[in-house]
Order: structure tokens, then C-alpha cells, then sequence
């Protein structure tokens, strides 16, 4: 065990989780009073009241203008990053319904509000690997030991979906099933699709041997799944499959994208623009790919492995989690986690997108 963890599982427990900020983005406002209330003061881009871009409740206040995002406007770089109080993560990240993120640590599930009040959700849960949110409310985990895939409801009671997962990552689909690829513990070339209700599994695609699929994510009309590699081949390669109406696939995995770092892509996540963000670890990079397929570093902390983002969500909307920002665990930092904002809303944005793929 790392030393450091009992004593963050000790801050933790005696930090309650407070109400938190529930129409802000100034992580000092936990009770929307007047001295720091956005109602009251300024119109500043973070305002729930004044500009509906970054709006984290995703609801148009009445002096809201609408967010239009120009996919040929981007910022060419991060607009800022920062590493959060309160918010823990491993390997994986989800938001639940109530405006917390979640993540894992000292073997728990930690949950944090935008503001930073932290609290152990699920103790004694072990070390997992993805995560997402179900419709509904619950969550689906991966226990990377075991090879398990466990459901969570609200309440933190617990029941098994799969006893022989062995998945890196999880992700939930449009129509409530779970997307799942990494080969944790045995060598797998598929990507499955599981029914979290009744945990009936099948494969969906393959990649050649070589690599094995480790992260995925849809393109924005979900005409696409996207999938990163790691190990086994040059540099690090991410495939792509066309999917038809009902998600099915169209045809087999093909090459997408080539020299995404060095070959070893801890996370998918793509922005309303069609972009794809790509951490790889061996480079210690952040990647960012375009929809035709090119690849840039989009960031880079090799000169500080604690500072590498190993997997990236966007924000929820909800609670002060900023839709146009990448949420990231620093599993080399000590558990952290980064906001990265880029200025963009991830693939489900459903306002006017000029300029898109």
C-alpha cells in the first residue's frame, strides 16, 4: 500500500460532504450567498446567469445567449489546467446524477462536489479500472484484479454483472449498454457489448493481433467507435469502426490514426467538433486527433510524470463541472485530479456546432 493512502483515507472519511456548489463555478461558493453568489455580482463567462457556454446546469438562464460552437475557432491549446481538491481518481472517472465526480482510491469509491468536499461513497470496494454512470442512476466498475464488472446504486449497494469482464474499460452506450475492452489479466483481441441487467455478453469487433483494444468512445453521430490500442505495435495506433443505425458494425476494425504517442492510449474522449483527446502513457503526452485522422500533441508532461492525465472525461454540466473541460485521473500524481478546460463541449453536445465534420 502506498504510504500516503491511510492517511488520505483518514482526511477523507472526516470530511463531510457538504451541499457543495450547485449553480457555480467558483469553488469557494458552496452556499450561493450574496458575498459570492454570480447571481449578484458579475457577468463574468463562469455565471450561471450570463452566458450559456460554459452553463453548468445545461439550462438556458433568461439572459442566456446560446452556445454556438465553430469547429474551425478552436483554441489551438488547453485554455488553463489545474489539479482539484477534494476529487480522487485512479484509473477511472464518472459523474453520478447529483453533481459529484467519482473516483477510486485507497480501495474506495471517493466522491467529490465541484467545490472540493470529498467523502467515502463505497469503502473497501479494491482497486478498479473504468468506470461509467447507467441510465438510472447507477454506476458500472471494473476490478481489475478480479476481472469482475460490478453495478453500484446511489445508495452504494452493490451487485455482480459479470464475473469474467476482465476490462480496463467501461463505457456506456447510447442505448444502455455497456462497451467493454482491455483483456485485464488473460490476452483478448475483442471488444464486447454487455447487457447490465442480465450480463449477456457479445463481441462486437476485434483488433489484429498484436495490441489489444484498451479505451473506446463514439463519434458524435455515433456513426463511429473508436479504439485505442496499447502494446505490440510501432507506435501507438487507434482503430475505427462504422457502425449502422442499431450500433452494429458495418465492416471490421480499421486503422484510424497512427503515431499516438508510443503505443500505450489510456483513454478516448472526443469533443463536439468530432476531435479525439488521447492520453498515452509511455510519452507521458496528450494527443488530439482530428476526424479525418491527424494526429497532434496536444499537450505535453513528460517532464513531469505525476502531471500525466491517464484517461479523460468531460465535465458533466451539473454541479459547477464544466462542460467544456477535460476531467482527468493523475494515477502517477497521487490519485488526483486535472481539469484541463479546452474550450469545447464533448460529443453529446446538443446545441448548433458550425463547421463539424
Amino acid at each position: 500500500m502506498r504510504p500516503w493512502l491511510p492517511l488520505l483515507l483518514l482526511a477523507l472519511m472526516g470530511c463531510p460532504a457538504g451541499p457543495g456548489d450547485d449553480d457555480d463555478f467558483a469553488p469557494s461558493d458552496d452556499d450561493d450567498s450574496a458575498a459570492t453568489d454570480d447571481d449578484d455580482d458579475s457577468s463574468s463567462v463562469a455565471d450561471d446567469d450570463d452566458s450559456a457556454q460554459p452553463d453548468d446546469d445545461d439550462a438556458a438562464d433568461d439572459d442566456d445567449t446560446p452556445w454556438v460552437v465553430d469547429c474551425a475557432a478552436l483554441p489551438a491549446a488547453p485554455l488553463s489546467e489545474r489539479i482539484l481538491d477534494g476529487a480522487r481518481g485512479y484509473h477511472g472517472l464518472a459523474f453520478d446524477g447529483s453533481g459529484r465526480i467519482v473516483g477510486n482510491a485507497v480501495q474506495a469509491l471517493i466522491r467529490s462536489t465541484y467545490a472540493g468536499d470529498a467523502e467515502v461513497w463505497v469503502p473497501g470496494i479494491g482497486d478498479l479500472e473504468g468506470m461509467d454512470s447507467l441510465p438510472g442512476g447507477d454506476l458500472v466498475v471494473s476490478a481489475g484484479a478480479s476481472g469482475e464488472l460490478w453495478r453500484v446504486t446511489p445508495e452504494g449497494g452493490q451487485s455482480l454483472v459479470l464475473a469474467d469482464a476482465h476490462a480496463y474499460t467501461v463505457l456506456t452506450g447510447p442505448l444502455g449498454r455497456i462497451w467493454a475492452s482491455g483483456g485485464l489479466g488473460i490476452v483478448d483481441t475483442n471488444v464486447v457489448r454487455i447487457d447490465p441487467d442480465t450480463g449477456e455478453r457479445e463481441t462486437i469487433t476485434s483488433v489484429p493481433p498484436g495490441g489489444e483494444p484498451r479505451s473506446l468512445n463514439f463519434s458524435p453521430d455515433l456513426s463511429r467507435l473508436y479504439i485505442g490500442t496499447e502494446g505490440g505495435y510501432e507506435t501507438g495506433r487507434i482503430y475505427v469502426v462504422e457502425l449502422d443505425d442499431e450500433l452494429n458494425p458495418t465492416g471490421p476494425a480499421e486503422v484510424f490514426a497512427e503515431g499516438v504517442g508510443d503505443g500505450w492510449l489510456d483513454g478516448i474522449a472526443v469533443d463536439a467538433c468530432g476531435n479525439l483527446y488521447v492520453p498515452d502513457s509511455w510519452s507521458l503526452g496528450l494527443y488530439r486527433i482530428t476526424p479525418d485522422g491527424d494526429v497532434s500533441l496536444y499537450l505535453d508532461w513528460s517532464a513531469d510524470e505525476g502531471l500525466y492525465g491517464h484517461g479523460a472525461i468531460f465535465g458533466s454540466g451539473i454541479g459547477g463541472w464544466r462542460p467544456d473541460a477535460l476531467y482527468m485521473p493523475l494515477s502517477y500524481g497521487g490519485d488526483r485530479v486535472k481539469e484541463l478546460v479546452i474550450g469545447v463541449p464533448s460529443r453529446t453536445f446538443d446545441g448548433e456546432v458550425l463547421n463539424g465534420p
